[in-house]
């Protein structure tokens, strides 16, 4: 058997270390300790990519108006206004016939010699062409409802049973010279109608017509817009219309234009109603106006005015009332006064002529209408 053990004895001195065994396993983590000192500031990382737009601000003042741009470059002149497009082509009248076109701006316009072209009263022809008239033009008559130029005749101013003189109406009036001359953009307007009553007719004003063209205008036969005679014994003529040739080039009248006053009604010896009236007085003469560059008529202008209705010596009127003659309508020169009774001895009087009406007005301008128009 085994004895027990004897008593430890006194340790001896320390050995060497030995070689390190191998490394155990990891122990578990400890508790966190305290946080050290904050280290320096790393550099600088990649920017990130941009974040989503945010909400639009509020607009700020607006800031002072910057200074005036350069003028723009000048457009171009009136021209297409004044002579038209040309969008309804070359228009040739070689037969009779009436000007009934919607859209009457032309490239070139001719009308045939021996050919009648009636013409209503308003109408433009504007050309980016020519114009050229051989044959005859025939402007319509105003209507008397139509604005005009001139004035209207009027009636008888007295009326006379008891041996006074029974004046004629005063002649209608007309425009002055220089007003005249402006006269360019004519719409409907027309001379003044002679004086009527509403069973009979006095002469209806002349229409207005008007050719505009960029090319040459160029008459060689007749254009013609004149006052209608009285269709009625004491009644007014009417007065003569306008014409107007305008070109950018030239104007040329070698053949007649006219607008000539409407003559003046007969005297009326008596009516049913034993009423006599006086002669009636002739339309006043209307304007002519040839405007371009280069104008010229060595042809015919004819404006004059009607003549008024033929005097009656004593015993002409036998009516026992008198009524002097009505008056004619006024344009470009005035319109004749009405013929005056002298009444004599009852049932034998007299009357004097309805007086003839003016001369009415011509013009030649050298001038480019697109500056005018």
């Amino acid at each position: 058997m085994r004895g027990e053990n004897g008593f430890q004895g006194i340790q001896g001195e320390r050995g060497e270390t030995g070689l390190q065994g191998e490394r155990g396993a990891v122990g578990e983590t400890g508790p966190a300790g305290t946080q050290g000192q904050v280290g320096l500031t790393g550099a600088t990382g990649a920017t990130g990519s941009a974040g989503a737009n945010g909400s639009t601000g509020a607009a700020g003042a607006a800031g002072a108006a910057g200074a005036a741009g350069a003028a723009g470059a000048a457009g171009a002149n009136g021209s297409l206004r004044v002579y038209g497009d040309g969008s309804a082509g070359t228009r040739s009248i070689a037969t009779n016939s009436a000007l009934n076109d919607p859209n009457a701006q032309y490239t070139n316009f001719t009308v045939s010699a021996g050919t009648t072209l009636t013409v209503y009263s308003g109408t433009v022809v504007r050309c980016t062409g020519n114009f050229q008239n051989d044959g005859t033009m025939i402007v319509v008559p105003a209507l008397r409802d139509h604005p005009r130029f001139g004035e209207n005749g009027s009636r008888p101013t007295t009326i006379s049973s008891g041996g006074l003189e029974a004046l004629g109406g005063l002649g209608g009036k007309s425009l002055y010279a220089g007003v005249a001359r402006r006269l360019l953009n004519l719409n409907l307007l027309g001379g003044g109608s002679g004086y009527r009553e509403t069973t009979d007719s006095g002469g209806d004003g002349g229409g207005n017509f008007a050719v505009i063209c960029s090319g040459a205008v160029v008459n060689q036969g007749l254009i013609a817009a004149d006052g209608a005679s009285a269709t009625g014994p004491s009644r007014g003529g009417g007065a003569g219309g306008i014409i107007i040739l305008a070109s950018g080039t030239s104007v040329s009248n070698s053949g007649s234009i006219s607008a000539t006053g409407g003559l003046g009604g007969s005297l009326l010896a008596t009516d049913s109603n034993l009423n006599g009236f006086g002669a009636g007085g002739g339309g006043g003469g209307g304007i002519v106006h040839l405007m371009a560059p280069s104008a010229s008529s060595g042809g015919s202008i004819d404006v004059s005015g009607g003549a008024g209705g033929a005097a009656g010596g004593a015993g002409a009127i036998t009516g026992v009332v008198y009524l002097g003659g009505g008056s004619g309508g006024g344009g470009g020169g005035l319109g004749g006064d009405g013929g005056t009774i002298n009444p004599g001895n009852i049932g034998n009087g007299s009357s004097t002529a309805g007086q003839s009406g003016a001369q009415g007005l011509q013009f030649i301008t050298q001038a480019d209408p697109v500056s005018i128009w």
